[in-house]
Order: structure tokens, then C-alpha cells, then sequence
């Protein structure tokens, strides 16, 4: 990471965890199906994020009715709702 942050503009935000990148953060775009992020602490996330806490699925790779249970504002790609 410290060869990208010299080259990328200070608006791009680097963290040495996932939970730490949602941290604050409005919205959480999936776009992997890695164990380590499917398996993540979704509670803890939302907890850690702000509203209005979206959660846009690209790989529908997440129980959608768990993470609106969450309380997460769930966006499946090609799932209505």
C-alpha cells in the first residue's frame, strides 16, 4: 500500500482491514466472493457504518434476508427490493 498511496490522490482512503474500510463509510459495494469477506461480521459492519447503511451486493453472493435483517439496505444485482 505505500507505493499506491504515493501515487493515488488523498481522497482515496486506504485500510489494513475490511471492517476498517467501511468504517463511516454510507455504502458497501461487494464485488468478491472471498471467504474472508463473505464470512465478515456483517453486525459489526453495520454497526460501524453510517446512514443510510447500503449494502449493493455485485455478485449475490449474501443472503439477502439476512443482511435486511442486519438492517442493512440490501441491493442484490438483478433481485427486486
Amino acid at each position: 500500500m505505500p507505493s499506491a498511496s504515493s501515487l493515488l490522490p488523498q481522497a482515496v482512503r486506504f485500510a489494513s482491514s475490511a471492517l476498517e474500510a467501511v468504517n463511516q463509510a454510507q455504502a458497501l459495494v461487494l464485488m468478491t466472493e472471498w471467504t474472508e469477506i463473505l464470512k465478515s461480521d456483517w453486525q459489526l459492519a453495520y454497526q460501524s457504518m453510517a446512514a443510510p447503511r447500503l449494502l449493493f451486493d455485485g455478485r449475490n453472493a449474501l443472503d439477502a434476508e439476512a443482511m435486511q435483517d442486519v438492517g442493512f439496505e440490501y441491493i442484490g444485482v438483478g433481485r427486486n427490493g
